[in-house]
């Protein structure tokens, strides 16, 4: 293998930082499938969207159903912007060695020095990002406990979640 400038643990972090953006996207189409109530094959249409364009959905999907969810899709567009950008800076950057030895790159785009503590910094913002998408989730499918929402469709796969007391429910 060629030489690179970061260790293993760096690496996987970078890897990480993408499965995490990946896993709150996917959670993000499957929260736009129940809110829109949308069959198999539109869902699966839905994941191949760009993840800014699902958040734009979302925030429309959820207007006026719940404050709570409305603040939720905000706060996930708020840290997908976030996360993806950093996400991008770091797993796209020519990484190599400072005069020190240590890992760093220098992102002409935004005139920036990284190192490896902007990997530490994107994955956490991803890890947010999944965390809130994942909250996403969760407080739709109280909704549909509550019986605000539906639950599952007629017309595709759904996913099933339990909730409080013991109750799963089909988004």
């Amino acid at each position: 293998m060629e030489w690179l400038p970061l260790t293993d643990l760096d690496l996987s972090k970078l890897g990480m930082t993408a499965v995490l953006e990946a896993q709150a996207k996917a959670f993000a189409a499957t929260a736009l499938k129940t809110l829109k109530r949308k069959s198999h094959a539109e869902w699966t249409r839905i994941e191949r969207t760009q993840f800014s364009q699902i958040c734009k959905c979302l925030i429309t999907a959820g207007a006026g159903i719940n404050d709570q969810l409305c603040e939720l899709i905000r706060q996930l567009d708020e840290a997908r912007t976030y996360g993806h950008e950093l996400r991008h800076m770091v797993v796209h950057a020519s990484w190599g060695l400072d005069a020190e030895g240590q890992p760093t790159s220098y992102d002409y785009g935004r005139t920036r020095k990284l190192d490896r503590s902007d990997i530490d910094e994107a994955m956490n913002a991803c890890l947010e990002l999944r965390l809130l998408a994942h909250r996403l989730l969760m407080r739709i499918g109280h909704l549909i406990g509550e019986g605000v929402l539906y639950e599952g469709t007629d017309t595709g796969a759904s996913m099933t979640i339990n909730i409080s007391g013991g109750r799963t429910v089909m988004l």
